[in-house]
């Protein structure tokens, strides 16, 4: 039998912090969402996909899930990436001395679901993840299937959520990342069941067969 491709193993984290900074005019947005909100966004992809670009200092891969929730003054505002949009790079900076995460949804408001924050579009979500010793990334080739937040430094300067409200990327909110934990561990795709119940009922047919074959020998 010709061995197939691995099946899918999903991972989800969440993230979480509350907002640092409105680089943006006063307006509707600031009223709903001063400094000091919190936030999460929920980030998931396959373990085992192969990269979409590799270099000898990058490596990108493609996120199944970015959401990002705020929560306003009034209620609780969430957009996430349109499906097959989003991608998460790990880069080695500075001559491999600085590892990067970065996860990032595809640029204009037309890649996310929702299309409006306040009196703003939003334009891009970005999560970035720094480690200063340049030993957080094992691997740039390989996805990886856990993020331990203790080998990455949590200061605004180098790791913080980040949502850009124009085109021209210079209006923002920023925030900062208190906390990463697994919500989703790797657990195959529904297609990858599907796959596992076709092949045991494979094994009952055969099974049966067998039983018919005996009784008449």
């Amino acid at each position: 039998m010709v061995a197939g491709p691995l099946p899918a193993q999903i991972v989800s984290y969440t993230f979480s912090g509350v907002t640092t900074t409105n680089f943006v005019e006063a307006g509707a947005i600031t009223t709903e969402f001063p400094v000091g909100r919190a936030w999460s966004a929920v980030v998931a992809w396959d373990t085992g996909a192969s990269p979409l670009l590799l270099t000898s200092t990058q490596g990108q891969f493609r996120l199944s899930t970015f959401t990002l929730t705020i929560n306003g003054v009034s209620g609780a505002w969430t957009t996430s990436a349109v499906t097959n949009t989003a991608t998460f790079t790990q880069n080695y900076l500075m001559s491999g001395t600085q590892d990067q995460i970065q996860f990032t949804s595809a640029w204009g408001p037309t890649n996310l679901t929702n299309q409006t924050i306040a009196n703003w579009q939003p334009y891009s979500l970005n999560l970035i993840l720094t480690d200063l010793t340049g030993t957080a990334i094992p691997s740039l080739g390989t996805a990886p299937s856990d993020l331990d937040f203790s080998e990455w430094n949590a200061l605004v300067a180098n790791s913080q959520l980040k949502l850009y409200l124009n085109n021209t990327g210079n209006r923002y909110i920023l925030g900062n990342i208190q906390s990463i934990t697994v919500t989703g561990s790797a657990v195959p795709e529904p297609s990858t069941y599907a796959m596992i119940a076709g092949i045991v009922v494979l094994g009952f047919v055969a099974a049966a067969r067998r039983r018919r074959a005996q009784s008449r020998g």
